[in-house]
């Protein structure tokens, strides 16, 4: 076990499954049956990496690394000379920082999620203060956090830049401190169970659950380990509905969400998506929503969580469209009552009993945010779209191959210019594709907001943007 190579692999697959789970207390009496499982994040989640950081921040790095053997820290005792823990990581943060001069573009890949994270000045982050923290402690790491979310999203936008090496790591070890107190605080039992799931609580613990994991990524970058948490890590849920509604799902119920590949539930990037389309502005509802405002999402198999929580503040009508045995008439009940179970995990019991079953179509409706609402789920061809009598607010669009088994229509491209006939002049309308196949219409790829993340299922980028009627009008003529 004082094999270098072994010790890293069995971390390293350590930090990789702590990002892909979701942890649950289980018990066994509780009335009714199915309050038995209570989720335990992301407290699970935080001290389980804490527990991998300290066991990698415990050894000398630079010597193991020499002679393949692992070399543990003289530890601090009492009548020995040694290193305090806090020592202990700031020595692991210098090897690091050296490291990182040889590979600096592995800074920017741990520490990419900081930069989707938003609201970092509200309410939600003034910690309770205790024997080892201050509110201004609290303040101080969320003002930190905030500087180095900016810093990354700066390096992003100018393509190749690095990063401040020194002020980076100085930001690094001023939230990694702050990290150890919270820490100290959970193990010596300060915080009770129910105290750490206050909603506002549980938020700074995510955040500080999503630093811990940057930091620990960064090391096995650092040590040529991949892929990384922050490769992998999924968002919690935070999202506004108009004025009346919000929708929280915290980790746990994210990864339950997450679907297999290509299948029903939420794709490995689209927390990431949420929250960089919050920092676009998704919130901001334009339009008021009638009965007539609708989702279109041509081709979409049982992709339809995303389009329906981004939905959800433009649209009463939702429209699915797949051409497939997903929604034919042999395989419709068990696909939507899969569909229904994902639905709820979002909007909880809104859903009105089971859905209608049409002749190549499912219907469930549900009232939410004051409205009622329609999800359509339509076994035909994606064109029978432009009969429908209805307000497009939102299209929404991740593309299928041109080839064998795809529609071979060019949704963004060559039928945009009747799509847009369907969006009112005087309204907004609210456009997210992958731009395949066939690519972005040139008359609006300007005017679209390029959206790259360092994973996504199908390796392509986005393109987000917010149309009046009128403007999509002229950009396509």
């Amino acid at each position: 076990m004082d094999s270098v190579d072994n010790f890293l692999g069995i971390l390293h697959e350590a930090h990789r499954e702590n990002a892909r789970s979701a942890y649950f207390a289980k018990r066994p009496f509780a009335r009714p049956p199915r309050n038995q499982n209570r989720s335990t994040m992301p407290m699970t989640s935080f001290v389980y990496e804490f527990f991998i950081y300290n066991s990698i921040y415990q050894y000398d790095w630079e010597k193991s690394c020499a002679t393949g053997k692992l070399t543990p820290w003289l530890r601090e005792s009492s009548g020995e000379s040694g290193l305090r823990e806090d020592e202990q990581q700031d020595n692991l943060e210098a090897f690091i920082k050296e490291r990182c001069k040889e590979t600096p573009a592995i800074l920017l890949r741990a520490f990419e999620p900081l930069s989707e994270l938003t609201e970092l000045g509200d309410d939600w982050t003034k910690v309770v203060a205790d024997a080892r923290i201050t509110q201004q402690d609290g303040q101080d790491f969320f003002r930190r956090l905030s500087e180095f979310a900016d810093r990354i999203r700066k390096s992003q936008e100018q393509e190749g830049a690095e990063l401040a090496r020194g002020r980076i790591f100085k930001l690094i070890y001023n939230c990694r401190f702050f990290v150890y107190k919270v820490r100290n605080n959970i193990f010596h039992g300060s915080k009770s169970l129910d105290e750490t799931s206050e909603p506002n609580q549980r938020r700074r613990i995510e955040v500080y659950d999503l630093f811990l994991k940057c930091l620990v990524s960064l090391f096995f970058l650092a040590m040529k380990k991949e892929p990384v948490a922050s490769d992998e890590f999924q968002f919690p849920i935070h999202l506004r509905i108009g004025d009346q509604e919000r929708i929280d799902v915290d980790q746990g119920g994210v990864i339950e969400l997450l679907g297999p590949r290509r299948g029903l539930g939420l794709k490995p990037e689209d927390t990431r998506l949420i929250q960089r389309l919050k920092r676009l502005g998704i919130e901001e509802r334009g339009s008021e929503i009638t009965e007539r405002s609708t989702l279109f999402y041509p081709s979409a198999g049982t992709d339809v969580i995303l389009p329906t929580l981004l939905g959800l503040p433009f649209c009463s009508q939702f429209y699915f469209y797949n051409n497939g045995s997903d929604f034919g008439e042999s395989r419709r009940t068990d696909t939507a009552r899969a569909i229904r179970s994902k639905l709820k995990k979002l909007v909880g019991d809104r859903i009105i009993g089971d859905p209608t079953f049409r002749e190549d179509e499912f219907v469930f409706q549900f009232a939410f945010g004051g409205h009622d609402r329609a999800i359509h789920c339509v076994c035909r061809d994606n064109l029978d779209f432009l009969n429908q009598d209805v307000d497009l607010t939102f299209f929404f669009h991740r593309g299928d191959s041109p080839g064998e088994c795809g529609c071979g229509q060019y949704w963004d491209s060559e039928l945009l210019g009747q799509l847009v006939r369907k969006v009112p002049p005087n309204a907004e309308c609210q456009v997210l594709t992958d731009g395949e196949p066939g690519g972005v219409h040139s008359g609006l790829l300007p005017d679209l907001k390029q959206l790259h993340f360092s994973v996504t299922e199908r390796g392509r980028d986005y393109y987000y943007g917010r149309f009046s009627g009128d403007a999509l009008g002229s950009r396509l003529a």
